[in-house]
């Protein structure tokens, strides 16, 4: 199995929390539909689609770095992704603002030298 395929199913798993978190706070709130105006609501949505994005771009770069061989690359990056995605996460939820920000930017880091890695792979 690839590698890959373990991080897509740890995301998956952290996906599926987050979702489960969103179905939480709309029964606790009475919410249907969108948000409500429920600022806790909100942040729970914004989480999960956050989460949802940024991951799906990841697995696709990550599953190129593997097809272009560089084994642990792909290791490492796949580790780090989830790390600073929980990171994201805990504080989104918590509004740890500063470890937010410090979480995006490692996350795109992260998805720009595995663009870079499938770049040079390509080419050479």
């Amino acid at each position: 199995m690839y590698f890959t395929g373990y991080i897509a199913a740890i995301l998956a798993l952290i996906l599926i929390a987050l979702s489960l978190n969103v179905s939480r706070m709309r029964i606790k709130h009475k919410v249907s539909y969108g948000d409500g105006g429920v600022k806790p609501l909100t942040v729970a949505i914004r989480v999960h689609g956050n989460s949802l994005e940024q991951s799906l771009l990841f697995l696709f770069l990550l599953f190129f770095v593997e097809q272009a061989g560089q084994m642990s690359m792909a290791y490492w990056l796949g580790i780090g992704f989830v790390v600073v995605r929980l990171f994201y996460i805990w504080a989104l939820l918590g509004k740890q603002h500063r470890v937010r920000q410090i979480s995006h930017a490692v996350t795109l880091v992260i998805q720009l030298v595995a663009a870079i890695t499938i770049l040079l792979q390509t080419s050479s």
